[in-house]
């Protein structure tokens, strides 16, 4: 964190990261272990939480806590006032803390009942750096020149492959396969405020080895310190139950009047299966007014219609009509996806996915840069302008409506 602020301390990404201590406890020699030729695989201890290698002639287990916490450096005032190591710590370590990781030992001795006959020769406590999403921040930054390689939270597994992948967005200008939802750094805006870090970073390293239900479970960890979109209350009143991304929460599906107790831990049978059933009857007896958060992008200046013309893949709209678009890299990916409403000569309005409006917004941005469209301004209005309600509606009905 402060190596970035001696780079451009008032321009440089927001850094969603948070440095944890992860403790690992490493066996006596195992008299069995001894005697093998070949190494022992690693295992998975879902039920303690934890990794169990062969280190040596032992085992090392590596849990992941439920209590985990976060690391702290007395005496040391970083410049970012953010809790960063000390400029010379290096291969410092932590006090251990069996008594956090003692239902995670027990675990394993359960598995690996040879650990039960003998103790433990070291316990290691030292930091490690996770994101909300468990996923390394690898890629280009808002600074032309100035790449992101941080957060690898599985070191070696993630560490050869993302060299690689950073390697090629380098040298060659894009990404060699896409990993802009899973490890741009610019997937974090500045909603991922310190506070929801804290809490959604603590949340997701202590369930790393739960069973996952995908984005149906939709863990809530983080977002009571996010600030709510003006429609949020009004329709959490209609018993909305949200989903979450980019910052933004909008809603799944609605409870009404329904008293089940809605359980988010299942990959198929959801409870909310009926109550969407429900609404699509609704809209097709009727029309349905819909809320989900995206990205809205402006694009003005001098040789505006010119550089959207040459960036996006379809003819660009009249004034005052729209049409759908993709942005192609320069070696004919698929980018970036769009809606452009054109509002003025050289006055152009993008919607896209609230997911990518940083990453689209910056891609933009570098784009006009290096195509000699330096009079071109890109500008990220997500914020400034109000949210997007859409209808949903049979054609009958779509012509009464606009009659």
């Amino acid at each position: 964190m402060e190596v970035s602020d001696m780079v451009c301390p008032d321009s440089f990404d927001n850094h969603p990261a948070l440095l944890i201590e992860h403790q690992y406890a490493i066996s006596e020699p195992i008299a069995s272990i001894q005697q093998l030729d070949a190494r022992l695989p690693v295992l998975r201890d879902l039920a303690g939480s934890a990794y169990i290698r062969q280190e040596g002639a032992g085992l090392l287990i590596g849990p992941y806590e439920t209590t985990a916490q976060e690391c702290q450096f007395p005496g040391h005032k970083p410049t970012t006032g953010a809790k960063a190591p000390p400029a010379g710590f290096g291969m410092e370590l932590f006090a251990d803390d069996l008594d956090r990781i003692t239902d995670n030992l027990m675990c394993a001795i359960d598995l690996v009942p040879s650990l039960g006959q003998v103790g433990f020769a070291s316990v290691v406590n030292g930091p490690t750096i996770w994101t909300g999403d468990s996923l390394p921040r690898c890629g280009r930054t808002r600074i032309g020149g100035y790449y992101d390689f941080n957060s690898l939270s599985y070191g070696i597994t993630h560490g050869p492959p993302l060299a690689e992948h950073l390697a090629a967005v380098m040298l060659e200008g894009e990404q060699p396969f896409d990993l802009t939802a899973e490890c741009d750094p610019l997937r974090y805006g500045n909603w991922a405020t310190p506070e929801y870090v804290h809490a959604k970073v603590l949340d997701t390293y202590a369930k790393n080895n739960d069973v996952a239900y995908g984005s149906f479970e939709n863990r809530p960890a983080g977002r009571e310190h996010l600030a709510k979109h003006p429609l949020y209350h009004a329709l959490a009143n209609h018993k909305a139950v949200f989903e979450f991304g980019a910052g933004v929460e909008s809603p799944a599906f609605y409870q009404c009047h329904d008293s089940v107790e809605y359980n988010p831990c299942k990959l198929h049978h959801h409870d909310w299966a009926h109550l969407a059933l429900a609404e699509a009857h609704k809209v097709l007896a009727g029309v349905g007014f819909s809320y989900a958060s995206f990205s809205k992008i402006a694009v003005t200046g001098p040789r505006a219609a010119e550089f959207l013309d040459w960036a996006t893949t379809n003819k660009l709209p009249i004034k005052g009509r729209t049409k759908l678009t993709y942005a192609l890299t320069p070696a004919g990916k698929i980018n970036a996806e769009f809606t452009i409403t054109k509002m003025e000569t050289n006055d152009f309005y993008l919607v896209g996915s609230r997911a990518y409006s940083d990453h689209d917004t910056q891609w933009l941005v570098d784009l006009a840069q290096s195509g000699g469209f330096s009079q071109v301004q890109v500008k990220d209005i997500s914020d400034e302008v109000p949210e997007i309600l859409t209808t949903a509606h049979v054609p009958p009905r779509s012509l009464a409506m606009r009659n």
